[in-house]
């Protein structure tokens, strides 16, 4: 196996403080800092994803026009709605 090596100077690097650390992590535009709402929606990595199953599903054209113009993630969206559902049916 080919080892690669960094081109990082780690020497370097440790001896910079905690305020130049801060200020070069904020002028690399590959690393832009987080804002509150993207910190809002972030979860734990160790947090479990449900299961989910592919199916095929026929619905009714104008459902799935509504969902689509929702933008990315409709069919998360879609699923979330019909898990309350099945939730509320368990529930009574």
């Amino acid at each position: 196996m080919k080892q690669i090596r960094s081109a990082t100077n780690w020497d370097a690097v440790d001896a910079l403080t905690d305020d130049e650390l801060t200020r070069a992590a904020l002028s690399d535009p590959d690393n832009p800092p987080l804002d509150e709402e993207t910190v809002s929606r972030m979860r734990p990595a160790a947090q479990e994803m449900p299961e989910r199953e592919r199916v095929t599903l026929t619905l009714n054209h104008e459902v799935v026009e509504f969902f689509r113009s929702c933008g990315q993630g409709w069919q998360n969206k879609l699923n979330d709605i019909l898990q309350r559902y099945v939730d509320s049916q368990r529930v009574a």
